[in-house]
């Protein structure tokens, strides 16, 4: 930052460069090609060390296996928007082999009009996906799960260090932060910032875990990081918080959130349901341990 004429200080940000760019310097999409193996306890594809378990029914990913650790991340993608029930029609999972990775095509799926899983040679799991939805909602996008009592910190790019709501999205700046895991009922303690919560402008993120790292990186502009759910203190009235099911998401319209007296409809447009128009798509990169670096 720079000092004013006013005895103050300015801070000067410059935009970050394209997702594709950031995804260039950790990602390496690339390696042997995989491979793949049908039994019953699923559809498994392993790359080097680590086996990703896939459910041959819906193409869900079930599990994690680093070895012989099993590292329980999984259960999605899951829809998740406001108001909707996520499908769990089965459908057809097709197998497509290519030089450095093997694409996991999800057909017939009630959700997900275009769901695509890639496992590159290098460890890297690409996830593509797309859904529809049109008019308000509070919340929309996509979720996972993994347990809260093994999740120990996170470090990210994005806006921090403090979580946002649809209608308080300024004041974080934009930067790599970590924050260390916490977790206790609204007005119960002032262990700030908080957690659990949404996170504006997310890139990548790296979790600390007792499975070790688990790296999730954002090759789609705009969407929001949320990371579990926090309770909310005695009579919480219009400051009641919602959240989708899940631990930990990727949604392109998180809710707002009101104040004692007034409901957030009624503090401004910004306090108003997001209105959804049409398909929204996204592309996710996941990473269970140190990535490796790239070339």
């Amino acid at each position: 930052g720079v000092e004013d004429s006013f005895g103050g200080h300015a801070t000067w940000t410059r935009p970050l460069a394209a997702p594709e760019r950031i995804l260039d310097r950790i990602v390496e999409a690339d390696g042997p090609r995989p491979v793949h193996a049908r039994n019953s306890r699923g559809l498994d594809i392993r790359a080097g060390s680590t086996t990703f378990r896939f459910d041959p029914g819906s193409g869900k990913l079930m599990e994690i296996l680093s070895g012989s650790h099993l590292i329980p991340f999984g259960g999605g993608p899951l829809l998740q928007v406001s108001g909707r029930e996520s499908s769990s029609n089965k459908t057809e999972v097709l197998l497509e082999e290519h030089p450095s990775s093997i694409a996991v095509t999800v057909k017939g799926h009630p959700d997900f009009p275009r769901l695509i899983w890639s496992v590159y040679g290098s460890g890297w799991l690409k996830l593509d996906y797309e859904y529809v939805q049109a008019g308000p909602v509070d919340y929309m996008g996509v979720s996972f799960n993994y347990p809260e009592d093994r999740m120990h910190a996170m470090t990210w790019l994005g806006k921090g260090p403090y979580r946002v709501w649809k209608n308080r999205l300024k004041g974080g700046s934009l930067d790599v932060w970590n924050n260390s895991y916490n977790s206790f009922k609204v007005n119960t303690a002032w262990d700030y910032p908080e957690f659990p919560g949404y996170y504006s402008d997310f890139r990548w993120v790296c979790f600390n875990t007792s499975d070790g790292p688990i790296t999730v990186a954002s090759g789609t502009p705009g969407l929001f990081l949320r990371v579990y759910s926090q309770e909310d203190g005695e009579d919480p009235r219009n400051t009641a918080m919602k959240w989708p099911g899940g631990d930990i998401s990727l949604l392109h319209a998180i809710p707002a959130i009101g104040t004692k007296f007034l409901k957030a409809s009624e503090l401004g447009p910004q306090g108003e349901n997001f209105q959804a128009q049409g398909p929204y798509s996204g592309t996710l990169w996941f990473y269970f341990g140190r990535p490796p670096p790239t070339r």
